[in-house]
């Protein structure tokens, strides 16, 4: 058999074949052996789509658009326009005398009588003093004359010149001089005012001495005014200076700022009268 298959391979081969193929062919004639069982539908649960919010779709941003935006306009306030000095009603101007080397500075002092009117005797000064009539009346005298001054008159009296004062009842009386040393008693009045600083005069130069009224209604615009010092007669007196702002009363006296930096006005609801004293 060894020596059959040895020398007849091909023969037996095919016969195996051929052999295999009938068998196959009848079992899928019969159809009960050798059927092919068809591998059953996966039962695997189908999961079901997510219900998450899908992620949002990454839209590029437009490009900002650029939106002008105005500067802020300075909101600080403006220095205000210069005013010119007001001249107001010269009331007294005359010759006072010669400014001193030691120079001079302002004083200034007030004599009140109530119901009695007070007299001085002949006196006489180094230095001439003026007087200004704020209520009722006053009479000096020098040598044989006698004069009587009343209500907004101004008299001045020369230096080393004997005279007599009369103050009569019911009187107030302004008494003031520019002096190169301290001041006295002002004829035993009350002081009111003294200058800080020498004034700006020209030693060897003769000076007049002036006083000017100004009257300012209420609400009206601000002035400045050109002196030396000032004294309220009536009203309520607004004074700013920078970023200060004072209220002088009637019956009170402050100095003049040089530059006419000083605004002067009436915010009240009474008029205001002052006076304004100066060299010139």
């Amino acid at each position: 058999m060894v020596a059959l298959i040895s020398h007849r391979p091909h023969t037996l081969l095919g016969m195996l074949g051929i052999f295999i193929v009938a068998i196959l062919l009848q079992s899928c004639a019969a159809g009960t052996t050798g059927t092919i069982t068809p591998v059953a539908a996966s039962t695997a649960t189908t999961v079901p789509a997510s219900t998450a919010t899908p992620p949002a779709t990454l839209t590029p941003a437009p490009a900002p658009t650029a939106t002008a935006r105005a500067l802020p306009t300075a909101t600080s306030t403006p220095s205000p326009a210069p005013v010119s000095p007001s001249a107001g009603l010269v009331r007294f101007d005359a010759d006072y005398g010669t400014a001193p080397s030691a120079g001079w500075k302002w004083g200034l002092g007030e004599i009140k009588t109530e119901v009695d009117e007070r007299v001085e005797s002949a006196t006489t000064h180094n230095f001439a003093w003026m007087f200004y009539v704020v209520r009722g009346s006053m009479e000096i005298g020098t040598g044989d004359t006698k004069k009587t001054f009343t209500a907004g008159e101004t008299a001045i009296v020369a230096a080393r010149q004997d005279h007599t004062h009369r103050f009569l009842p019911q009187s107030h009386i302004l008494v003031f001089r520019p002096a190169d040393r301290p001041f006295g008693d002002f004829h035993r009045g009350t002081r009111l005012y003294e200058s800080d600083a020498p004034l700006a005069v020209t030693t060897g130069q003769a000076y007049k001495a002036r006083i000017r009224e100004h009257v300012l209604a209420p609400g009206s615009a601000a002035i400045t005014v050109d002196g030396h010092f000032s004294y309220v007669l009536e009203g309520s007196l607004t004074v700013r200076d920078g970023a200060t702002t004072l209220t002088q009363q009637a019956g009170t006296a402050f100095g003049i700022a040089p530059s006419g930096r000083q605004l002067l006005s009436n915010q009240g609801t009474a008029p205001v009268r002052l006076i304004v004293v100066d060299l010139h």
